[in-house]
C-alpha cells in the first residue's frame, strides 16, 4: 500500500534533478556551439594571414628582381 504524498515527494526529488539535467546540456551545447563558431572565425582570419603573406612575399620577390636588374644594368655600362 502506497502513501498519497508518496508521489509528491518522489517528483520533489526527481524533477529538479532532471531540470538540472537540462540545464546543465543545454549550457554545454551552447558553450559548444560558441566554441565552434570562433574556431571558425579564427581559420577565416588565418586564411587571410596567408594570402596577405603570399601576396607580401610576392611583392618582396619583385623588389629582389628589379634590383638585380639594376644591379646588371649599372654592371653593362
Amino acid at each position: 500500500m502506497r502513501l498519497k504524498g508518496s508521489y509528491t515527494i518522489e517528483a520533489a526529488i526527481i524533477i529538479p534533478m532532471f531540470l538540472f539535467l537540462m540545464f546543465f546540456l543545454m549550457s554545454t551545447s551552447i558553450d559548444m556551439y560558441q566554441e565552434t563558431v570562433a574556431v571558425k572565425d579564427d581559420e577565416k582570419v588565418e586564411k587571410m594571414w596567408v594570402v596577405d603573406d603570399f601576396y607580401r612575399l610576392q611583392l618582396i620577390d619583385e623588389a629582389i628582381d628589379k634590383g638585380k636588374e639594376i644591379i646588371e644594368s649599372r654592371k653593362g655600362k
